[in-house]
């Protein structure tokens, strides 16, 4: 069953579409979410699977238009129908250059116009979503890439001047991959390496992003951290690496020892600078790795 979120301040015109949208043909039994606000739909947003938004245009606050651009990095796989009560062609212009995928006037809304503009939304939102496949998400793991990790934290750092609860970047890198390529080859490295993604992207809670940003490297934002976020990022961090070290990777009798390095950082209390951020849990991931060097020296 399809899930719609219509976020428009006004009661009489969410009345009004979720009316006309059951009396479609394709989306009669949709179930039909509301919102009064911006800040609203994005809790709705983030609390499950919308299949499409229909999306007010001109709203007190932080208006439609300027949510479309929150939408674009947040939700890159959302379809959204800018419906409003202007009908002049700089409205429109404006709506689908900020990521809308149609446009329709609240006064020319009607079951067949509001259904056709759902369909070709979701249509070009589909091809749209294979090209940023592509373009955000690593082959080799179907991890998000470094273009989606800076595509996330430049989505955190414009919603900073708002006020953004505690987040941590995370660094991790896996240990030991060089000599598992050497001394059993690259297909038994790349299927550690999908391993390895598997075991960290169940570490993750959702809304949480891990990314694979280089051969052996990955990194993980950990969002909504209680109090300063260190107690949570050290029970993370812990997760993670517990999730390597006590796993048994075994490809068909060829048992591979693996380990993870990490290292993290966190907004505000590390720092307030994106590049800050990424240097700090990058210090701290290599002195992880030293520190575990100098462990496995002691115990050899």
């Amino acid at each position: 069953m399809a899930k719609f979120l219509i976020i428009d301040d006004s009661p009489d015109d969410r009345e009004l579409i979720a009316r006309t949208l059951k009396k479609t043909v394709s989306f009669r039994n949709a179930e039909v979410r509301e919102a009064e606000h911006v800040e609203h739909g994005r809790r709705e947003l983030e609390g499950g699977e919308i299949d499409c938004l229909l999306l007010d245009f001109s709203m007190p606050g932080e208006s439609g238009l300027d949510f479309l651009v929150d939408i674009q990095l947040r939700f890159p796989e959302l379809p959204v129908v800018m419906i409003t009560g202007e009908g002049n062609e700089r409205t429109a212009v404006d709506a689908l250059k900020s990521g809308a995928l149609d446009y329709i006037v609240k006064a020319d809304i009607s079951p067949d116009s509001l259904e056709q503009a759902i369909g070709k939304a979701i249509e070009k939102k589909h091809q749209e979503v294979e090209i940023i496949r592509h373009a955000h998400y690593d082959e080799l793991t179907g991890l998000p890439n470094r273009r989606a990790l800076f595509n996330r934290l430049q989505y955190l750092e414009g919603r900073a001047p708002r006020g953004v609860p505690p987040y941590a970047i995370v660094f991790m890198d896996l240990d030991g991959l060089k000599q598992v390529n050497d001394a059993m080859g690259h297909e038994i490295g790349d299927r550690l390496i999908k391993e390895v993604a598997e075991q960290l992207r169940v570490c993750v809670r959702e809304g949480d992003l891990v990314a694979r940003i280089g051969g052996d490297e990955f990194v993980a934002i950990l969002e909504n951290l209680t109090g300063d976020g260190i107690k949570d990022s050290d029970i993370a961090t812990a997760r993670f690496r517990e999730s390597i070290d006590r796993h048994l990777f075994d490809f068909d009798g060829k048992v591979v020892n693996a380990g993870m390095s990490v290292g993290y950082a966190i907004y505000p209390t590390s720092s307030k600078s994106r590049s800050d951020l990424l240097a700090i849990a990058d210090k701290a991931m290599y002195a992880d790795k030293q520190a575990r060097k100098e462990l496995a020296k002691k115990a050899n």
